[in-house]
């Protein structure tokens, strides 16, 4: 048979008035984790963003990176063999002769590397930013294209 109990009255120093205190440090401890990052937005894990999405199209890679807010000029990409790092910085300065009254975008830095699984051209890299989604598309070094294979009948 299940008893219903009010577990926290049976711990011997827990009282309602701890109960409450420990709570309200536990969302103290939730705001800071997950509102209080380095972006000043959600950061659950800061590795996590921007948010990206990379595709093969055969020839190419194609990497979007959603990077709300920013300009080309706060963009720095990085292309070597394998990778491409985006880098990315966000000042959040009030014009001259203004007074911030409240502040909820944060300035921010990010890098974050993607790896690819093949080389490619650096020389063949082209970008474009657009409603603030990044768009990177690397040409796949020659080596690493894919060949289409003519099969012989005997």
């Amino acid at each position: 048979m299940l008893r219903r109990t009010n577990h926290w009255k049976e711990m011997p120093g827990l009282g309602l008035r701890d109960l409450s205190r420990q709570f309200d440090e536990l969302r103290r401890e939730m705001d800071r984790v997950f509102f209080e990052g380095e972006r000043g937005g959600f950061a659950l894990g800061r590795e996590i963003w921007p948010t990206a999405t990379v595709t093969d199209n055969g020839g190419s890679w194609m990497l979007r990176a959603e990077l709300p807010g920013l300009t080309e000029k706060d963009l720095e990409l990085t292309v070597n063999a394998d990778s491409v790092t985006v880098r990315a910085e966000r000042k959040v300065e009030a014009p001259q002769g203004y007074t911030v009254h409240r502040r909820e975008r944060a300035g921010f830095r990010l890098a974050r590397t993607f790896s690819l699984p093949t080389k490619i051209d650096p020389e063949k890299v082209e970008a474009s930013l657009k409603h603030g989604v990044l768009t990177v598309t690397l040409s796949k070094a020659p080596e690493a294209q894919p060949r289409q294979i003519q099969v012989k009948v005997s």
